[in-house]
C-alpha cells in the first residue's frame, strides 16, 4: 500500500469526467426528517455553547450588553425546547426547558461568584451543575431508554459544563488562546451530542426518522459546512466586537476565527482540491480583513473609511461568487451565491453597527440570523457539491464494484483509477482497535480527559499505516505517515509540530511514561475523518486514498 497520500484534485478531476455515465445511479440525500434533525440539533446546541460563552465573559465584566447577551441565550432555549417538543410532546418540552434552563443560571452563579471572589459560591455553583447533568441525563433517559443511557449522557453533560468553565476559568486567569482553544471545543462537542441525540431519535422512532446509513456522506458534507459556516459567523460578530470595546483577547478570538478559515479550507480542500482551496483561503480571508477596516474606521469615526470597506466587501462577495461558480457551474449561480454573501455581510455589519449604537438587543437578533443564515448557506452548498459529484455521494449498492465493509475498493467510472476507503474504529476505556474490519486489542485504551480523546501513539501510527521513532535524549516521538510528520515532546506536552510548524491550542498527554496523542486534532491534520459519539464514547475514523495499481 502507498503512503496515504490523498489525491483529491486528480481524483475529482476523473469523476467530473465521467458523470454522465452514472446519471442511472441513486444520488444520496443531504435533506429529510433524519438529516433535518440532525442538522437542527447540532445548529442550536452549538449556539448554545457559543452563547454561554459570550454571555459569561459579560456578565464577569459588567458589559452594558450582558443582558441582551442573556436573553439571545434565552432565546436559544426556547428553540431547542421546540425542537424537543417537536419529538417528545409539549409536556416533555415543558420539562426539558426547565431543566436546561436551570444549568444556565448555574453558569451565571459561577460568574457572579467568581466576580465576587466567593470560593464557596464558586463551589455550590459546581455542585448544582453536577446535580444538573444528573437530572438532564435521566430526563433523555426517560424519554428514550431503549437507546439513550443516562450515565453516558451525564459524562457528556460533564464534558459540555467543563468546556464552559474551562474558557470562562481561563478568560477570567487571561489565557485567551485557552479560552478561544476551550469555546472552539465546546461547540464541536454540542455537535457531536446532537448527532447522537439524532441518532438515538432515529433508531426509537425509524418510521418517521429514518436510518441515516444510506445517506451517511452527504449528512456528513452538510453538518461539517453548516457547523463551520456557523462557527464563522459568531466568531466574526464576537471579534468585531473585541475590537470595538478594545479588549485585550481581540487577537486570541481573531487567531480563532483564522484557525476557523484553516478548517473552511480544508472541507473545500477535500471536495475540489488543493489548487481550490489554495485559491479559497485568502479569499475568504480577505472579508475578514475587511470587516476589521470597517470596525476600525468606526472607532475612528471615518465615514470615508467606512465606505472604502464595504466597497471592498462588495467587491469580495462578486469575487467569492465568481469562485464557487467557476469550481462548480452546473449547479452554483454566481448571482445567487453573491445575493446570499450579501445577506451575509449585511447581517454581520447590521450586528455590529447596533453593537456600537448601543442597540443591544438588535445587535444579537441580527448575530443569531446571521448564524442561522449560514446553515442555510451550507444546505445549497451541500446540495450543489452533491449534485456535482454524485458519483461520490451515492445510495450504497447503486456503484458496482462499492465495497460495504472497511478498506473497501472500487474504480472510478472505469478510468482505471483505484481507490480504498481504510476505517479505524475505538472507544474510550476500550482495549479492542479495529482497522478494516479486523479487531487486535491493546495493551492500554484511549482515555478521555477535559472533553478530548485521547490514544496512545504507537497504536494509531499502526493503524493508519505510519511509521513512529523516539529519540529518548530528546524527549521527541516522531510519526511519520506518507508525506506527512508529527513530532511530540514529553518535555514540553503543548510542543506539537506538524510538517516542521508548532500547533497551539492542543497537547499530548503523558502517562507512565506513555505518549498519548488527540485523536480529532492529529487525524484530521492526516486526512482522516473523525466522528465521536458521545453516548458511548467510541470513535469512527475513515479515509480514502488511491490504491497501487
Amino acid at each position: 500500500m502507498k503512503g496515504l497520500k490523498e489525491k483529491v484534485g486528480v481524483l475529482l478531476a476523473c469523476l467530473l469526467l465521467v458523470v454522465p455515465a452514472l446519471a442511472g445511479a441513486q444520488a444520496q440525500n443531504a435533506k429529510g426528517a433524519t438529516q433535518d434533525l440532525r442538522a437542527g440539533l447540532g445548529q442550536l446546541l452549538g449556539e448554545h455553547a457559543v452563547l454561554a460563552v459570550i454571555a459569561m465573559q459579560k456578565g464577569y465584566d459588567a458589559s452594558a450588553d450582558f443582558n441582551d447577551a442573556a436573553n439571545a441565550l434565552s432565546a436559544n432555549t426556547d428553540d431547542l425546547t421546540a425542537a424537543v417538543a417537536s419529538v417528545y410532546g409539549a409536556s416533555a418540552g415543558a420539562e426539558f426547558k426547565t431543566i436546561w434552563a436551570t444549568h444556565i443560571g448555574y453558569f451565571v452563579d459561577y460568574v457572579k461568584a467568581t466576580a465576587a471572589n466567593d470560593p464557596e459560591g464558586r463551589q455550590k455553583a459546581i455542585a448544582d451543575l453536577e446535580d444538573y447533568r444528573t437530572k438532564q441525563a435521566a430526563f433523555f433517559a426517560n424519554a428514550n431508554p431503549d437507546n439513550f443511557k443516562q450515565e453516558v449522557i451525564a459524562e457528556g453533560l460533564k464534558m459540555h459544563i467543563h468546556h464552559l468553565l474551562d474558557a470562562f476559568d481561563a478568560y477570567v486567569n487571561k489565557d485567551y488562546s485557552a479560552v478561544y482553544a476551550d469555546t472552539r471545543a465546546a461547540y464541536a462537542h454540542m455537535f457531536e451530542t446532537g448527532d447522537a441525540l439524532a441518532a438515538g431519535i432515529s433508531a426509537q422512532y425509524p418510521a418517521k426518522f429514518p436510518s441515516l446509513s444510506s445517506n451517511q456522506e452527504a449528512s456528513d458534507l452538510r453538518s461539517t459546512l453548516g457547523r463551520l459556516l456557523g462557527e464563522h459567523a459568531l466568531l466574526a460578530a464576537l471579534t468585531m466586537q473585541k475590537a470595538n470595546d478594545a479588549k485585550p483577547d481581540f487577537e486570541a478570538a481573531s487567531l480563532s476565527l483564522g484557525d476557523n478559515t484553516a478548517d473552511l479550507t480544508a472541507a473545500i480542500t477535500s471536495v475540489y482540491g488543493d489548487a481550490a482551496g489554495e485559491a479559497f483561503r485568502p479569499l475568504w480571508s480577505s472579508h475578514i480583513g475587511y470587516f476589521a477596516d470597517y470596525v476600525k474606521a468606526t472607532a475612528a469615526n471615518s465615514e470615508t473609511d467606512r465606505a472604502a470597506a464595504a466597497a471592498e466587501l462588495e467587491k469580495y462577495r462578486m469575487d467569492q461568487a465568481r469562485f464557487f461558480a467557476a469550481a462548480n457551474p452546473s449547479y452554483f449561480n454566481e448571482n445567487e451565491i453573491s445575493d446570499g454573501l450579501k445577506m451575509h455581510i449585511n447581517q454581520l455589519l447590521d450586528s455590529f453597527n447596533h453593537y456600537d449604537q448601543a442597540s443591544y438587543a438588535a445587535a444579537y437578533n441580527d448575530l443569531r440570523t446571521a448564524y442561522d443564515h449560514m446553515f442555510m448557506t451550507a444546505d445549497s452548498l451541500t446540495g450543489g457539491i452533491i449534485a456535482q459529484n454524485s458519483d461520490k455521494f451515492q445510495m450504497p449498492g447503486t456503484l458496482p464494484g462499492t465495497g460495504t465493509g472497511g478498506g473497501s475498493t472500487g474504480s472510478v467510472g472505469g478510468l482505471g483509477t483505484i481507490f480504498e476507503t481504510s476505517s479505524v474504529s475505538m472507544k474510550v476505556n476500550s482495549k479492542n482497535l479495529t482497522v478494516n474490519g479486523t479487531v487486535t486489542a491493546m495493551d492500554s485504551t484511549p482515555i478521555l480527559q477535559n472533553g478530548t480523546a485521547y490514544i496512545p501513539v504507537r497504536y494509531w501510527a499502526e493503524a493508519t499505516g505510519g511509521t513512529i521513532t523516539f529519540d529518548k535524549a530528546a524527549g521527541t516521538t516522531t510519526v511519520t505517515n506518507g508525506y506527512n510528520v508529527s513530532v511530540y515532546s514529553t518535555v514540553n506536552p503543548k510542543q506539537i509540530t506538524l510538517n516542521g510548524s508548532a500547533v497551539t491550542g492542543t497537547s499530548i498527554v503523558v502517562v507512565d511514561g506513555r505518549v498519548y496523542i488527540p485523536v480529532r486534532s492529529i487525524s484530521e491534520f492526516y486526512g482522516w475523518t473523525v466522528q465521536f459519539n458521545s453516548m458511548d464514547q467510541s470513535i469512527m475514523m475513515s479515509k480514502q486514498y488511491e490504491a497501487d495499481m
